[in-house]
């Protein structure tokens, strides 16, 4: 009695396992091939679009994996294919696509500025997103202080700032490095190097503290001495430090205001100093002996001559 003959038309089931978006560098890709009824004759791989195949091999459990050094291919978009055929010559096929990475990230930095100006940066990415961005500006010797900072691509910013302090504490004059680093998803990075100057003449930072000291003097009430008839007296001296340029305003006459007529008598003369008028000669002697060893003296004769004209405006209010 004749048996039946059954005719498998069924082909195999092969798999890839998705490969990453950005390849760089040897990937080890992997997947199946299983065929349930004829069994499977052979599987090859293609990582040129099809134009040349590899043979691979079956584990028990139908698996089979690739090393795939991607240096040797172009960059750009890739598409991996695995093809396999079971004993009945049923033919089967599937492909996943990727990209190859070859370009890095790479970035522009002006080589020098002074302190006070920006060193104008410019980021250009590759064929992976950016990740990471670090600002480094460093003392020159090889122990000296840093002042790092680190960016996400949201807050990059378009240029490299320093407020010239480390760690609160005014930079000395001289050459400061700087080091920018950037870097992308696939862990490649690029450098750039620059130099941040301090020149002697740049601008100090003590002024707020001196201009702290002398705000009580902006307004402070003196008493007056009446006799007969009551007369107000209202202080009206506003001395103002400014910041820029290094100069004070000198301070307004007293302004006399009757309240009512009557024979008046002027307030009698007071040569007496507060505490805070012996602050301007103490100031005064500190910034001249700053002026002999600074480097500096420019900044320190206008802020000498602007101290000097505070007192002369003080003697003559109580003259």
């Amino acid at each position: 009695m004749d048996q039946p003959v059954r005719i498998d038309t069924e082909p195999p089931l092969v798999s890839i396992d998705p490969p990453p978006g950005l390849i760089l560098g040897t990937i080890t890709l992997s997947g199946t091939a299983r065929d349930s009824h004829a069994g499977i004759a052979r599987v090859a791989l293609s990582t040129t679009g099809g134009t040349d195949f590899q043979e691979l091999s079956l584990d028990n459990a139908g698996g089979w994996t690739y090393s795939w050094n991607t240096d040797s291919s172009p960059a750009g978009p890739a598409a991996v294919i695995v093809r396999a055929v079971d004993l009945a010559g049923n033919p089967s096929q599937v492909s996943v696509e990727t990209t190859l990475a070859r370009i890095p990230p790479t970035l522009v930095l002006e080589p020098r500025w002074s302190l006070g100006q920006q060193g104008k940066l410019n980021l250009i990415p590759g064929d992976a997103p950016l990740t990471k961005l670090v600002v480094q500006i460093c003392e020159l010797n090889s122990t000296g202080q840093c002042d790092t900072s680190e960016y996400v691509p949201a807050d990059f910013p378009q240029a490299v700032t320093w407020n010239g302090t480390f760690a609160g504490e005014r930079a000395s004059t001289g050459e400061y490095a700087v080091t920018v680093t950037l870097s992308d998803s696939l862990g490649r990075t690029t450098s750039a190097s620059a130099r941040i100057v301090i020149h002697p003449d740049d601008p100090l930072p003590l002024i707020p503290t001196l201009k702290a000291f002398l705000n009580p003097l902006r307004s402070t009430p003196r008493p007056t001495a009446t006799r007969g008839a009551t007369q107000t007296v209202r202080p009206t001296a506003t001395s103002t430090l400014e910041s820029t340029p290094f100069s004070i305003a000198t301070a307004t006459p007293l302004q006399v205001l009757p309240t009512r007529p009557g024979v008046v008598t002027p307030p009698q003369n007071d040569h007496g100093w507060s505490i805070q008028n012996l602050l301007i000669p103490i100031f005064l002697v500190l910034f001249l002996v700053l002026l002999s060893s600074d480097p500096r003296p420019r900044a320190l004769c206008r802020v000498a001559d602007a101290l000097q004209n505070l007192i002369h405006s003080q003697k003559e209010h109580y003259d």
